[in-house]
């Protein structure tokens, strides 16, 4: 037993550590003295995805602005372009906490997202199958 607390121990101590990463990393892209690609990597020492990016709203132009991430172009061009019109993007807008998983997006609202259909389709890169779709990602889209 005290080998499987002491695991215990070591595991909670990784995911302090890139915790801490992440604040470092995000705190230094704040500061200009680092990027968003830093962010993205000790995000991803946290969180387990298939694809993942950082993107903010540009209000001007009524669209988001990837600022890095590992999706296919396809998928990043949908996020910039329409994830916003998208009706499962407002399931995640109305989420209380504001970040939802795609499978935790109602079934029925997940179906009538273009973006399901494009998962069920393969992205134009062939890069994303419908397996990678239905596993918790990073990204709100789900592909």
């Amino acid at each position: 037993m005290l080998g499987r607390m002491t695991t215990a121990r070591r595991a909670t101590a990784d995911v302090l550590g890139a915790a801490l990463e992440l604040r470092r990393a995000a705190r230094d892209a704040a500061r200009g003295t680092g990027g968003a690609d830093a962010v993205l990597a000790a995000l991803s020492g946290l969180v387990a995805h298939d694809f993942a990016s950082l993107a903010r709203w540009d209000p001007l132009r009524r669209r988001h602005l990837t600022l890095v991430g590992t999706y296919p172009a396809a998928a990043t061009a949908y996020i910039e372009t329409r994830l916003h019109d998208d009706p499962s993007f407002a399931a995640v807008r109305r989420s209380p906490d504001g970040v939802r998983w795609w499978q935790d997006v109602p079934e029925p609202e997940r179906h009538a997202s273009p973006a399901s259909a494009r998962c069920s389709a393969r992205w134009v890169s062939g890069a994303v199958s419908r397996s990678a779709c239905s596993r918790r990602t990073a990204g709100t889209s789900g592909c």
